[in-house]
């Protein structure tokens, strides 16, 4: 199974998208619980305009694991039904912890500045308290806001859904 998964990861990246399709199936009629191979058959699908056929991909997910927040997500992004205000905790939880190993870099690579740009914008209020403010990062993620702010901080907290990001 993981050999056919691996395949159309290959496949995917060569434009090969029917033969990596088949390659994602095959790998789920090999070993129908591993949610990973559901994941990028889905993700793919939907990725070539076919939604309707990522949905039940989507509910066969669901079959096997009907708890999985993913595939409850991904289910309702394909159609629309019963959109939540915003993703499930689960979710958020799920997905950011798949990338926590990553995530620094991959935002370096991205020139990712929103740290830098939310401390800046902080400045004017930031101007006389050196060491004097308790400060909370809500949704801290691998705390990359911490070193801006930590000048300022008497006290400083990061509280993240993503035990993985807080372990990083």
């Amino acid at each position: 199974a993981e050999a056919y998964y691996n395949l159309g990861n290959a496949l995917i990246k060569m434009n090969e998208m029917d033969a990596a399709l088949t390659a994602f199936r095959t790998a789920i009629i090999l070993k129908p619980t591993d949610p990973m191979f559901y994941e990028s058959l889905g993700s793919s699908l939907y990725a070539a305009g076919r939604a309707d056929e990522a949905v039940v991909v989507y509910e066969e997910w669901l079959k096997q694991a009907p708890d999985n927040p993913v595939a409850k997500h991904m289910l309702i992004a394909c159609t629309g039904e019963n959109v939540p205000e915003r993703a499930s905790d689960d979710y958020v939880r799920n997905t950011f912890d798949r990338f926590s190993d990553d995530f620094d870099d991959d935002l370096k690579n991205l020139n990712y500045r929103a740290p830098l740009l939310v401390f800046e914008a902080m400045q004017d209020t930031l101007r006389d308290a050196r060491g004097a403010l308790d400060i909370l990062d809500a949704g801290c993620g691998t705390g990359l806001c911490a070193a801006h702010f930590k000048p300022y901080a008497k006290r400083l907290e990061g509280v993240d859904l993503s035990p993985g990001m807080l372990e990083k």
